[in-house]
């Protein structure tokens, strides 16, 4: 009886596992486009909450992998690790790719794949794989194009990926860690999905 109680008890907790997204903090700037993550101990006004999960129109209809017009269809979105020197929307050029070798030791490889870090990343995206809706699948190759709201810079297979990951300066030690933009155009403007870094926070040293 005992042993019954128990296997139901596992049975109920693991359905109840939900993944909850919190947004970022209310800033004129970033409130309509970002999801950020905090550093832990920052104090900020919070704002919509898990309200924002499945915001109308903030999602992936046509990423590289091909049209997903509906709720519920599957969609295939790429990600990749943009080359250090390539220029984000403000003009900063991202040094993610030092700044991860400086941590975590540089091999001397000369493909992102190749680095000691990388199996980290990939892990991490694999298991957003499981968790939601989207297939995401890396893309090796970055041509370096500048980020910005156009479709010059949006997802090619092939190219760049829909998900380019960039490190630079947001507002240093705490605070914001690392944001991404919504992907309010479905993978048509070249910052949908995009993620940056904060490269200038020590919280990444603790390790």
């Amino acid at each position: 009886m005992s042993k019954r109680r128990n296997s139901r008890k596992r049975s109920l907790l693991a359905s109840s596992r939900q993944l909850r997204h919190e947004a970022l903090e209310r800033r004129e700037l970033l409130a309509a486009e970002f999801a950020g993550a905090l550093a832990p101990g920052s104090s900020f006004d919070w704002s919509n909450g898990s309200g924002d999960i499945n915001v109308g129109g903030q999602r992936w209809t046509n990423p590289v992998g091909g049209p997903s017009p509906n709720i519920g269809d599957p969609a295939t979105v790429t990600w990749g690790i943009v080359p250090d020197g390539t220029l984000n929307r403000d003009g900063d050029a991202s040094n993610l790719v030092a700044f991860l070798n400086g941590i975590y030791g540089d091999n001397g490889s000369t493909t992102i794949a190749g680095h000691s870090w990388f199996p980290l990343v990939s892990a991490a995206y694999q298991e957003w794989s499981q968790l939601t809706g989207l297939n995401l699948e890396y893309e090796p190759n970055d041509d370096g194009v500048q980020q910005s709201n156009s479709t010059a810079s949006r997802g090619v297979s092939g190219v760049r990926p829909d998900i380019r990951i960039f490190g630079a300066a947001i507002d240093g030690n705490s605070g914001t860690l690392a944001f991404n933009f919504f992907p309010n155009a479905g993978g048509q403007s070249g910052t949908d999905g995009d993620m940056q870094i904060d490269t200038t926070d020590n919280f990444y040293q603790n390790r």
